[in-house]
């Protein structure tokens, strides 16, 4: 879950979490979901509610760019629906070892510059 935390009045930081489960879904999924009208697309945005994150990677924000028209649509309304419930995650495994070497700990995983590049787009 993405959280924005201001710690001074001119400083906003995000912190990232995954709360109870994270789920990592293709494109495939991701569109499939967004377009599902059978029920399973509220069911499982009820699962956010109970605790779970989407794990969202770089690879899954350049992949859904390519649905047109009526698809692009019901991907964007999926994705406002799903909120601040998702961790950018890095899908370079020797970046995270080279984080995790370093002492970062946790937050090897993130994937910063997809976090910086989301806030970048809803903030200016």
């Amino acid at each position: 879950m993405i959280e924005a935390v201001a710690a001074h009045s001119d400083h906003v930081s995000l912190r990232c979490t995954v709360r109870r489960f994270g789920v990592y879904l293709d494109t495939w999924a991701i569109i499939a979901l967004a377009k599902d009208r059978s029920g399973l697309r509220e069911r499982f945005l009820q699962c956010l509610k109970q605790g779970v994150d989407i794990l969202f990677s770089g690879t899954n924000a350049s992949e859904i760019v390519g649905p047109q028209q009526d698809s692009r649509e019901a991907v964007r309304g999926f994705l406002n629906d799903i909120g601040p419930c998702w961790v950018a995650v890095e899908m370079d495994i020797m970046a995270v070892m080279d984080r995790e070497a370093a002492g970062m700990g946790r937050n090897s995983c993130l994937d910063n510059k997809l976090l910086e590049s989301f806030l970048r787009a809803r903030t200016f």
